[in-house]
């Protein structure tokens, strides 16, 4: 920003003064447009979501191969507590010169003869001419602030860098050190001595939980919390996808014909955390500089003076910033809450990028679900709620439910026909049932979409699985998810079952 002012005043007693004054203040912190978002409305807008189990696996199989082996010492403990993670810098530069310039008034006198002759007289005399010049006063050489612009930058002030040595409290080194030592031995045997409950089996879960934005540079950070519920349900009742079993009644499908038992018990044991390091380097400097020259001319004598000041200050901040990209804690017994963080990007600070993500809990499960009587098959289903927040602001972004009829209303407008697809979205009953084949193709239950499908007025034309596939792109987008697996038996019962 740069001001400028200046006036000239002239007066009858012959004072010419003239004045200029000038403010220039500079900042460079770079609160530019340095980053570019994307932000949406909606989360309906903003991506899908989609989740799948991987692996069952029985603890005891694994505990071996879980076991971490680091070998620390307690010198190598040492060594690594209390880095130095940040480098600070500040200077400042203050600068003030004046200066001032006098240029005296300058005389000239002339003296000559002059000779006339006026009817018939001669006349000799003698004529005195004098003239007068204002000084010109020598102009400062020096810029305001009296210097350059390479020595007007504060960065070029010599620190005490090299002169300082880096020193810890002994206490407090060899107390992290013990500290760090004692925590890393832990981690080795917490796998042996894992919190276990009577009349539970251990069982490794591992998840596959897919983030798909619709876009890039959305600065969002996406929470599911997961809840765990066991239940049983007769062999004979497995399904196919789209096959229900010859004469099974409606709702006879893998999401009913449930036996509701004790909810499993989860265990954030395994990864719970994952971190991502960028190295951030942030500089502020701000430069204010002031200037003022006046001019001023009084009986001939020339005046010009000149008043800088210059204040350069610079603050330099380097240091290892931390971001979780994955973060899984407990909510209550059966349900954990995971934070997928969005990661570092060099366009848009934070952002969501597509990935599948690996979530592996440690799950307690009834004794009468691992190990059912008779014919039974023990079952562990999972139902999720997703909601996306601003990765810097913390707001969370709103679920527009109608932007899910409007879909559904482009679904069977592909399907049918633009006008029967207004038709059916406007009749309570029918979207009812809409959202009742959508509810059935999320809970895998065949056999109630089956009873529904079979009640709809369009069941002649369309195809069945045409329309499930349909359905399963729109249950993505919801903010539920679910889904289900059988329980392996403990080792021993597989065991038996293999020998007979």
């Amino acid at each position: 920003m740069t001001t400028k002012l200046r006036f000239r005043n002239l007066r009858p007693a012959g004072l010419l003064v003239a004045a200029s004054a000038a403010f220039l203040a500079t900042s460079c912190d770079g609160e530019g447009a340095f980053f570019r978002p994307h932000r949406v409305v909606s989360q309906v807008e903003a991506g899908s979501s989609h989740i799948a189990v991987t692996a069952v696996m029985r603890f005891a199989d694994v505990r071996q191969a879980m076991k971490p082996a680091f070998n620390l010492n307690a010198a190598d403990a040492r060594r690594e507590v209390i880095p130095t993670t940040t480098y600070v810098e500040e200077r400042v530069l203050d600068a003030l010169s004046a200066a001032l310039g006098i240029g005296l008034p300058q005389s000239t006198f002339t003296r000559s003869r002059r000779i006339e002759t006026v009817d018939g007289q001669t006349k000799d005399s003698l004529v005195n001419e004098q003239s007068r010049t204002s000084g010109r006063p020598v102009q400062p050489k020096d810029p305001p602030g009296g210097l350059t612009d390479e020595q007007r930058k504060a960065a070029t002030l010599a620190s005490a860098d090299d002169k300082r040595a880096d020193r810890k409290d002994p206490m407090l080194e060899y107390a992290a050190a013990t500290a760090l030592y004692q925590e890393v031995k832990l981690l080795e045997q917490h796998v042996d001595h894992l919190a276990t409950r009577k009349g539970y089996t251990p069982y490794i879960v591992r998840l596959n939980v897919g983030l798909q934005p619709f876009a890039r540079n959305q600065p969002y950070d996406a929470y599911l919390s997961l809840a765990f519920f066991s239940a049983r349900h007769a062999a004979s009742a497995q399904t196919v996808p789209l096959a229900c079993p010859p004469g099974a009644p409606a709702g006879a499908g893998r999401g009913s014909a449930w036996t509701v038992a004790r909810p499993p018990y989860v265990v954030p044991l395994l990864v719970t955390d994952n971190l991502e390091a960028s190295r951030a380097a942030r500089t502020t400097e701000l430069v204010r500089q002031i200037s003022l020259a006046v001019s001023a001319i009084a009986q001939g004598v020339a005046i010009d003076t000149s008043f800088g000041r210059t204040r350069d200050e610079l603050r330099s901040i380097v240091g290892d910033e931390l971001n979780s990209v994955l973060s899984v804690a407990r909510s209550v017994d059966n349900v954990i809450q995971v934070r997928f963080g969005a990661p570092r990007s060099p366009t848009s600070d934070y952002t969501m990028v597509p990935r599948n993500h690996a979530v592996s809990v440690l799950l307690l499960i009834p004794n009468e679900i691992a190990t059912p009587a008779g014919q039974q098959v023990g079952l562990v289903r999972l139902f999720g709620k997703v909601s996306l927040r601003h990765a810097t602001e913390g707001e969370r972004l709103p679920f527009d439910r109608e932007t899910i009829r409007q879909e559904a209303r482009q679904l069977l407008a592909r399907l049918l026909s633009p006008q029967e697809a207004d038709d059916l979205v406007r009749n309570s009953e029918e979207f009812d049932r809409l959202v009742g084949l959508l509810a059935s193709v999320q809970r895998q239950d065949v056999c109630a979409f089956d009873a529904i499908f079979a009640a709809t007025p369009y069941r002649k034309r369309v195809s069945e699985t045409v329309l499930w596939t349909a359905l399963a792109e729109l249950s993505v987008r919801s903010d539920y998810l679910s889904a289900s697996f059988e329980v392996p038996p403990p080792a021993s019962t597989a065991a038996r079952s293999a020998t007979r």
